[in-house]
């Protein structure tokens, strides 16, 4: 299957560039991400007070948009040899910015908080399937999901924003989808896991916020609504069509080795072809032959552990055509590369 990604077939070769490092943040400097294709980047901004920067996407899919990352975080790029450099000073006062940023974090889950989140969500669901029996535009011409579809259904994420607008939820979905879609975190990922780890509905294992003005544009109680009514939807959604689970696919590659990390969720796919070009067992691999590790999973989901799709979600599957399935892990299944 041909790749998914969109392709640069005159890539410079590695030892044109300089390995990534803190003297090369400076807004300006031009680089590259060492995935396969080699996305071209800008130094936007380095952040003081978060230890973040922010990287302008030169090319593919994300052209224009930011990312922002943990400073740290720009030894996964490399620069041009004509780049800029800060002087040793500047670069020791960004580590020790860096050391005082960076703690981990854990929030276990507690069952009896899951069980009043699980109310409030079996609460809501009734009003849901209400209104989507009376408003879906989605329903009222398909009766089944194409499960086979590369792009969600218009009128199923019609009406799902239209759904998360009656609650002024609209906007906040597609920022969160967004950052998701392009960078898989930021920020406002962490903020989200975290808040679903305190409603008992996932293990968190990452970092602590470093942006910590996320929480005052966003509060802890919008991040909360949010989850009921989004997984509210989903559900509903899924038994109005009667799919009561998802047979799922997850392809990986690492040029890094092999690495068994803990994540509050992880992406799939429907698509078996899609899960296969991200791992590396054919020319059109995600990783072209360069990975030292590979896998390819094939699983079954209930509904209950589905928190986003590309189905509904218009944020998720806009520029980027992976069609992800964002699955909650428990115990048994949050140890993915």
């Amino acid at each position: 299957m041909k790749s998914i990604y969109e392709q640069d077939h005159n890539i410079l070769p590695d030892s044109d560039f300089f390995r990534g490092d803190l003297y090369f943040l400076v807004p300006g400097n031009k680089g590259r991400l060492l995935d396969a294709r080699r996305t071209p980047i800008q130094i936007d901004s380095y952040l003081s007070e978060s230890g973040l920067m922010h990287i302008k996407i030169l090319k593919f899919e994300d052209k224009g948009n930011i990312w922002e990352l943990p400073a740290e975080e720009i030894t996964d790029f490399q620069f041009e040899k004509s780049s800029k450099k800060l002087n040793h000073t500047q670069v020791k006062t960004i580590k020790k910015a860096i050391e005082k940023l960076d703690h981990d974090l854990n929030i276990q889950a507690n069952p009896k908080v899951l069980q009043i989140t699980n109310e409030q969500i079996n609460e809501t669901i009734p009003n849901v399937l209400d209104w989507i029996e009376n408003n879906s535009s989605f329903l009222n011409i398909n009766k089944t999901l194409d499960l086979t579809l590369r792009v969600g259904p218009l009128e199923l994420q019609a009406d799902f924003a239209n759904y998360m607008q009656m609650h002024n939820l609209k906007d906040l979905d597609y920022r969160i989808s967004q950052t998701w879609a392009a960078q898989s975190g930021g920020e406002i990922i962490k903020a989200l896991q975290q808040t679903m780890a305190e409603m008992g509905l996932l293990n968190y294992y990452g970092k602590s916020l470093r942006d910590r003005n996320i929480l005052k544009t966003i509060r802890k109680e919008t991040f909360m609504k949010y989850v009921v009514h989004r997984l509210a939807y989903v559900r509903s959604f899924f038994s109005k069509i009667g799919l009561e689970k998802l047979i799922l696919y997850r392809g990986m590659s690492s040029e890094k080795g092999w690495r068994s990390v803990s994540k509050p969720w992880s992406s799939w796919t429907p698509i078996l072809q899609i899960a296969n070009c991200h791992a590396d067992f054919e020319k059109y691999g995600a990783h072209q032959n360069k990975s030292t590790d590979s896998y390819l999973f094939k699983r079954t989901f209930p509904i209950e552990k589905i928190f986003m799709t590309y189905f509904e979600t218009k944020g998720l599957n806009q520029q980027w055509k992976e069609t992800e399935v964002i699955v909650i892990h428990d115990e048994e299944d949050r140890k993915y590369i």
